[in-house]
């Protein structure tokens, strides 16, 4: 278990590579319905905690890559090394979303389990097996990966406790994972006859993972998020400062390195690609954008948080979302900048969209560099990046060497002309800031002696 303080993000809870941040601590303060980090970080804990590895747990992120596989080979090809066919119990926690592109999609969890003794797959599902067509869809994408002897066993749709409203399903869904990881038997989630472990006890035990009070209310959370992003604002740093005015120096030539790995990757398939030029330069220009903030911060070099700050600030490697204009791919970036990293200075993220353009205008090699650069960084950094480059930057090393320099033109002058202002990013900036300052000087003159 990890629960230690990162600098990229003040007050989180983690345990192993799942990280939850104020938003995600947020919906356990508040009741709401449970998001796939929630769920994962518990299936985590299950999984190691109480199951000794002795089931192995799909998180939602690994079981919606599944379920919209093309097919079983890309199953395997990105899960087979974790020999799941040798355990004797292998869970997913399934979501009902049908759009990949769309961030936090679907509206309803379930548990599918396949159980080695009885060679079958088991659907629990707390809504009237709503999730049944999702489940099967899975089922036919890991039969191989699980290894089942008879790939026409149809999927059973198991008895079990059904929710009272429309927000629990993550919650039922935590009960028959926990029964399931306590004995290994499939068939304790059936004999339940209440929810064992409520609400409260989960964010318990959430919260201890983390290094603050759990006592602590949903608006100590959200003042104490408020307060790193102010105090970077109306209080910057010298070295926030220095790192916003230090002059453009990210090295853009191909090293000896960049060849090598240019030379091992022409061994690769090339995927066929489904989206326009176009689209797919607007998600370049997120990945980028987190590219950039990480070189600026770090004095234009790289380090071991690289892998972190780079997945995380790209709205397109965190979440696969498709954006409809670059707009809203700047506005998205510079809405995790102002959330997630150590530095959260609007004036920062400005600086780093002039970085971008600089990359850009700077032509296909500059942008074949640092595409090459960020292949090495999620290869080196742990925590299945390397996944990334699968799925997104060794086809984006292959685009950028054939795409029109049109392309990369008409993305360039969309960024300069759009300007992105305050107002645009949609969480009333001014006002807070407005306020901050209303507030610090009203507490400058309490510290003042009465004449």
């Amino acid at each position: 278990m990890e629960a230690h303080a990162n600098p990229h993000a003040n007050y989180k809870v983690s345990f192993e590579s799942v990280v939850l941040y104020i938003p995600d601590l947020m919906i356990l303060e508040n009741n709401e319905w449970y998001n796939d980090k929630i769920l994962s970080i518990i299936g985590e804990y299950l999984m190691i905690r109480i199951a000794d590895r002795k089931v192995h747990v799909f998180m939602p992120p690994e079981t919606e890559m599944i379920r919209h596989a093309k097919g079983e080979e890309e199953v395997d090809m990105y899960f087979s090394m974790l020999e799941v066919h040798l355990k004797p119990v292998v869970a997913f926690i399934v979501n009902n979303n049908e759009d990949v592109t769309r961030a936090n999609g679907g509206t309803h969890w379930s548990l599918l389990v396949f159980d080695r003794k009885t060679d079958d797959f088991y659907h629990f599902d707390s809504a009237n097996n709503y999730n049944h067509a999702a489940a099967e869809a899975l089922v036919e994408k890991t039969r191989w990966l699980v290894g089942q002897k008879d790939g026409t066993r149809k999927l059973i749709s198991a008895k079990c406790l059904q929710q009272e409203n429309g927000k629990d399903c993550g919650v039922y869904v935590a009960n028959f994972l926990h029964a399931l990881c306590e004995h290994q038997n499939v068939e304790d989630i059936g004999k339940m006859e209440r929810i064992v472990l409520p609400r409260q006890a989960w964010r318990d035990l959430i919260l201890s993972f983390g290094s603050f009070d759990p006592t602590w209310s949903a608006n100590h959370l959200a003042d104490q998020s408020f307060h790193f992003s102010r105090a970077d604002t109306l209080e910057p740093e010298e070295d926030l400062l220095s790192i916003i005015s230090s002059p453009f120096s990210l090295p853009l030539d191909l090293t000896d390195e960049d060849r090598v790995r240019l030379k091992d990757l022409r061994k690769t398939k090339i995927h066929k690609i489904w989206a326009s030029d176009l689209e797919i330069a607007t998600s370049l220009v997120d990945i980028l954008f987190a590219y950039c903030y990480d070189q600026r911060v770090n004095q234009w070099e790289t380090n071991c948080e690289s892998g972190w700050t780079c997945s995380k600030l790209s709205p397109s490697l965190s979440y696969f979302v498709k954006f409809g204009s670059v707009k809203e791919c700047l506005i998205s970036s510079i809405r995790r900048s102002l959330t997630y990293p150590l530095y959260r200075n609007f004036s920062l993220s400005s600086q780093i969209i002039n970085d971008v353009c600089h990359v850009i205008s700077a032509g296909r090699t500059a942008l074949l560099h640092i595409l090459c650069d960020l292949h090495r960084i999620f290869i080196e950094s742990g925590e299945f990046r390397y996944i990334l480059n699968d799925l997104f930057i060794t086809d984006y090393i292959f685009w950028i060497q054939s795409v029109p320099e049109d392309v990369l033109k008409t993305i360039l002058k969309e960024i300069e002309t759009e300007g992105i202002q305050k107002e645009d990013v949609g969480w009333d900036l001014e006002i807070l800031e407005t306020e901050a300052r209303i507030e610090a000087v009203a507490l400058d003159s309490d510290d003042e002696p009465d004449n």
